[in-house]
């Protein structure tokens, strides 16, 4: 196998700038989604469970890594986690794979949080329209945790359907046979 193509997160994209796509991402899905969903709802919203809100937004971090986990649940004993922080006070978990990832198993892992979160949220707003706006706030929050997610899957998704993803310390590698 070759290297079709080097991936660098941080050359491609540094901290500061996913920080402000995250950030952009998060209220421009916040305004597509709730603007929509408040004209549909004739229900009040209501304020009194703020819990709920502190809660969902102090689990969904660790839910969308485990989301991530669960489609290569398999491969536990080839993963490797790191923890860093962003600023001081923001945990970062990282998972690395230690061995290549047939590409489509790759991109499965990458996009099911985004996918799974997205339909329980989006089912929560519906069942309960009177907290739809922490609903919203909710999945406007994670789209922005999945912005690298998201610049990650424009990468891959136009290398060879054949090919297999690498990670490394530094990003990842497209590898594809000799033979390609």
């Amino acid at each position: 196998m070759h290297c079709y193509q080097p991936y660098r997160k941080q050359k491609v994209h540094s901290k500061d700038r996913m920080i402000i796509w995250s950030l952009l991402i998060a209220v421009i899905t916040f305004c597509v989604i709730y603007v929509p969903v408040h004209l549909w709802s004739q229900t009040p919203n209501r304020d009194d469970h703020v819990l709920i809100l502190i809660i969902g937004l102090i689990l969904l971090y660790p839910l969308h890594k485990f989301f991530h986990i669960l489609p290569i649940i398999h491969l536990w004993h080839d993963m490797k986690f790191s923890w860093s922080t962003l600023g001081k006070f923001v945990p970062l978990l990282t998972i690395q794979v230690r061995k290549p990832l047939v590409k489509w198993h790759y991109l499965t892992s990458l996009m099911f949080p985004l996918l799974i979160n997205s339909l329980i949220l989006s089912s929560l707003t519906f069942a309960f329209p009177a907290y739809s706006h922490y609903f919203t706030i909710l999945q406007a929050v994670h789209f922005g945790i999945c912005a690298q997610d998201l610049f990650i899957l424009k990468s891959i998704v136009t290398c060879p359907n054949a090919s297999y993803i690498e990670e490394n310390s530094i990003g990842f590698e497209v590898l594809v046979n000799e033979a390609s």
